[in-house]
């Protein structure tokens, strides 16, 4: 989840997967249609906007299914551009205006990244004069970094990484939560500062 301002107002957004289980588990879901979505949400907790699956081929018989989001928002000198992550789902990133209209989506085929594999995690970095989007490839064990308008600059690598989830930032250093319990630190250059947990972590 995040939150994101667009003209003065906050509000928090939400990755809703929909439904993801454990079969062995054998517990049930209440009844009802659970769709994957993104949720905005007011400061009362009240759903006030959704984007579900964009209408592709992808979604004619596949899941959509988030795990992120993050908005080019107020603060960050942004138009209000909201951009998921389909991670659990077709492994597509898709950009909408602020008004839930799509703009583009990305499986980085497009580009030099090549094809996402459970892009989990979102955020918009400002670190450097113009601001970035990173996105946590997972299952790649690698960060796609692209621009604003969702054009490829870089991958980040070199064996740094294994299963990045999320990101964090304080100050110029980027903590990124992989899974196994381990958060590798990088510098506003890309470079590996060091680990917190477990320096060898190789499930995806």
């Amino acid at each position: 989840m995040t939150f994101g301002q667009v003209d003065g107002q906050l509000n928090l957004w939400v990755s809703d997967p929909g439904a993801k289980r454990v079969p062995d588990l054998k517990y049930d879901y209440p009844p009802g249609d659970r769709k994957g979505q993104a949720a905005k949400l007011d400061h009362d907790g009240q759903i006030v906007q959704s984007i579900f699956a964009p209408d592709l081929p992808i979604y004619d018989d596949g899941v959509y299914s988030p795990t992120a989001v993050a908005v080019f928002d107020d603060r960050l000198g942004g138009n209000g551009d909201v951009w998921v992550a389909d991670g659990y789902g077709q492994s597509y990133l898709h950009r909408y205006d602020r008004d839930g209209n799509l703009l583009a989506s990305f499986n980085g085929e497009e580009s030099a990244a090549g094809r996402f594999d459970t892009p989990h995690g979102l955020m918009i970095d400002t670190r450097k004069s113009e601001p970035e989007l990173y996105v946590a490839d997972r299952a790649n064990a690698r960060i796609v970094v692209l621009d604003l308008e969702g054009e490829f600059k870089r991958v980040i690598n070199s064996g740094v990484l294994s299963t990045s989830c999320a990101f964090a930032t304080d100050g110029d250093v980027l903590a990124v939560a992989e899974l196994r319990a381990r958060v590798s630190l990088l510098d506003s250059e890309d470079r590996l500062i060091g680990y917190l947990g477990e320096k060898r972590n190789s499930l995806r």
